[in-house]
């Protein structure tokens, strides 16, 4: 059997806001991930039999 694994890494980046929800709309909204300083590490969130 064929399984799809899915996997979510995490990253971050420095913003200068007026507060937390500006912050957070900046990145959602301007930025790509190649502007995010990414870890190495990754975590398994999510497994299922792939239908291949």
């Amino acid at each position: 059997m064929k399984y799809q694994v899915t996997v979510a890494r995490t990253g971050y980046v420095e913003i200068e806001a007026d507060n937390e929800q500006e912050a957070m709309d900046i990145v959602a909204n301007d930025m790509n991930s190649k502007d995010i300083e990414w870890t190495c590490d990754f975590t398994v969130t999510d497994c299922e039999e792939s239908e291949e």
